[in-house]
């Protein structure tokens, strides 16, 4: 039986035939969502998933034409959402009209965020890839611990100031670059957790070279024991339930959405229901 009512056009038939017209726009607008939205789990399922290694180049155009692709299907997002608010509900579709809006609005949420993500992995990365090759070379340079005479004892101390010097002027350089970064709200707490452990090395580098260039033993054994805790704070457990706790709480939005297209669906058919 067709949701329409033609012919003798009854006062008793009005209502029904408001209902079944408004829901027809609204499953036209709500086809016209899946586009935009097949590029958002498109997106969100690639980076969930793993993918094969790409050069630095690739992987920013990569990253250029995906955020692009966000961008514009937020914007058809919020379009549709737009004229889904101007269509007039009739009273009893008013429950309706409620679930279809905020199901749009946590769908353009969901997008907004994953939009963030694409941008922020790959230059979360390239600010932190100077990190290996410099903690390799302070390594290399702090493991020498032989040294024949006061001269080439000295020597030693000098290139290991230096390299600890050096080594946190990379520290900074890479905060410099993490600070011109916007995490989004799912890797908060990995992006901080990252920054504080970077603070805390640069500091002790700082106060480490400093013990080293004055032969402060004493100055020497609590600045490692800084260093070595400011460098495994990244990966502490607090850190760790923080992250898995932000990835609940993105789940849980997921989840959201779900839970609001399945309300809809039933809201829907109950109306449907109502006009047989």
């Amino acid at each position: 039986m067709a949701l329409g009512v033609a012919g003798c056009g009854s006062q008793a038939q009005a209502p029904a035939q408001h209902v079944a017209t408004y829901i027809d726009h609204v499953n036209q607008i709500e086809a016209q969502l899946a586009v935009p939205l097949k590029a958002v789990t498109r997106t969100s399922a690639k980076i969930g998933g793993a993918s094969a290694p790409v050069g630095p180049a690739q992987a920013r155009r990569t990253t250029r034409a995906e955020e692009a692709s966000l961008r514009a299907s937020l914007s058809r997002i919020e379009a549709l959402r737009a004229r889904l608010a101007a269509l007039p509900a009739p009273a009893a579709a008013v429950h309706l009209r409620g679930l279809v809006l905020r199901l749009v609005d946590q769908q353009a949420h969901l997008t907004r965020e994953t939009a963030q993500l694409v941008a922020f992995l790959p230059a979360f990365a390239d600010a932190l890839r100077p990190l290996g090759p410099a903690t390799s070379q302070l390594k290399r340079v702090l493991a020498i611990n032989q040294a024949y005479g006061a001269a080439a004892v000295q020597a030693v101390y000098v290139e290991k100031a230096s390299a600890l010097r050096a080594f946190r002027a990379t520290v900074n350089g890479i905060l410099s670059r993490l600070s011109r970064i916007r995490p989004p709200v799912v890797s908060r707490p990995a992006y901080r957790a990252q920054v504080d452990s970077l603070q805390g090395m640069s500091g002790a580098a700082g106060r480490l070279a400093a013990a080293v260039s004055a032969g402060d033993t004493a100055g020497i054994a609590v600045s490692l024991v800084a260093f070595d805790r400011a460098a495994a704070a990244a990966r502490s457990l607090a850190e760790q339930r923080s992250q898995v706790t932000a990835d609940r709480r993105y789940n849980a939005q997921v989840a959201q959405v779900q839970k609001l297209a399945g309300a809809a669906a039933e809201e829907r058919l109950r109306l449907a229901r109502t006009l047989q």
